[in-house]
């Protein structure tokens, strides 16, 4: 076996695990190693999630999903297919079960973790005469095939395949694919766990983007590592913070420079004890109230996949005159108002007058009193600042 060769198929197999599109190309080069035809991955199925065909190689796709297919049914049929004598043989319900991933279960345990052809399994003359040669292997113009099962969990299957002119496959191609299964096995778990870590990340990331407050994560040079919907907002108005070159500035020179000196003085630290929250008030155009930060120190604050930069703070945004939207249905529920009481206290929230909230709703005004009346006594507040303070603590979270 050319060791340059297998070196190189073993770097193929770990660069699929960081760019799963790659697995085709890495099949190629275990095929070619092997002197294949073709190659085929797949994902075995357990008793509650199916089967999944990973990548292949020098096989017409519409041909594969046919033949796949026909090897779901035949192996659901198994019993009841023609020439059962030689498909009932404990060794084929073992193949059928291994190559077409129509059972969890295995009467033949050692083949997992190893490699084997398929003759070592089943002879020439019964695979001819069986259903699943037949209706799932010739017409993807396989007959011999090396295989290998092996992964812990999750199992998978490598079937690398010849036709039926070819020979089948000698002591030292098998050798070489016995020191490849290993790395596919690798490969693959470092791949499993690379997507739960970016499934963890975007649920995380929805998490944020669903609270309240605008938060922004930064490095130790002011480079955003997340944003939130809310923060993301502020940035695109640039009214007091803004984002140039995904570095995070204050629109004010000198709000800019206060900021700029912060993110030096983290960047500097080694270690954060997360305990000295630093405020900042950056100064906007036009009158309107200034952007208040407050910036939470962290020790390499972890990021948990949204970012590969290294996040040393936390900055929580508060936009004083910001429109609040109110979260009617929490207000309800947790002082059991009604749905016109709830309607009434949340455009008071908004700044409207009791005349104003009458003719939105259709009510006179009388009734729009009442309804007042009735929210002031469940909410236990005795004004109309106290009222409006208490809604616009339940903001709505961004949808």
């Amino acid at each position: 076996m050319d060791q340059a060769r297998l070196l190189s198929s073993v770097n193929r197999i770990h660069a699929a695990a960081l760019a799963p599109h790659e697995w085709s190309l890495a099949l190629e080069d275990v095929a070619e190693l092997t002197g294949g035809d073709h190659a085929v991955l797949v994902r075995l199925p357990t008793r509650t999630e199916p089967g999944q065909l990973l990548a292949s190689t020098r096989l017409d796709v519409d041909i594969l999903a046919r033949s796949l297919s026909a090897g779901a049914e035949l192996a659901a049929a198994r019993p009841s297919v023609a020439n059962a004598t030689a498909i009932a043989r404990s060794a084929d319900r073992e193949f059928v079960s291994f190559a077409a991933g129509a059972s969890p279960a295995s009467p033949l345990p050692a083949l997992r973790g190893t490699t084997m052809t398929r003759a070592t399994l089943i002879s020439d003359r019964e695979f001819e005469r069986s259903g699943y040669y037949n209706e799932v292997v010739r017409p993807m113009r396989g007959f011999h095939a090396a295989l290998a099962r092996f992964g812990a969990g999750d199992e998978y299957a490598l079937a690398i395949c010849r036709g039926r002119s070819a020979a089948d496959f000698g002591a030292d191609e098998m050798s070489g694919l016995a020191a490849l299964v290993p790395h596919f096995a690798t490969a693959l778990q470092v791949q499993q766990r690379l997507n739960h870590a970016q499934d963890s990340a975007r649920g995380l990331a929805h998490l944020l983007d669903r609270i309240s407050a605008a938060l922004v994560i930064v490095d130790g040079e002011g480079c955003v590592c997340f944003v939130n919907q809310r923060a993301a907002a502020i940035l695109d108005r640039a009214e007091g913070l803004a984002l140039q070159k995904n570095r995070l500035v204050a629109t004010d020179p000198g709000g800019n420079r206060s900021l700029q000196e912060i993110f030096g003085r983290l960047g500097r630290l080694a270690i954060h004890d997360g305990s000295a929250e630093i405020r900042l008030r950056l100064p906007r155009e036009h009158s309107r109230s200034p952007l208040l930060l407050s910036v939470l120190p962290a020790a390499s604050f972890e990021t948990q996949g949204l970012s590969h930069r290294r996040a040393v703070a936390a900055i929580f945004i508060t936009e004083p005159d910001a429109q609040v939207v109110v979260d009617r249905a929490a207000l309800v529920d947790v002082f059991r108002l009604t749905r016109r009481e709830g309607d009434v206290v949340v455009l008071l929230a908004s700044g409207l007058e009791i005349p104003e909230i009458a003719a939105t709703l259709g009510l006179g005004i009388g009734a729009v009193r009442n309804y007042l009346k009735a929210a002031y006594e469940k909410t236990r507040t005795h004004s109309k600042a106290a009222l409006v303070a208490l809604a616009r603590g339940f903001v709505a979270p961004t949808a």
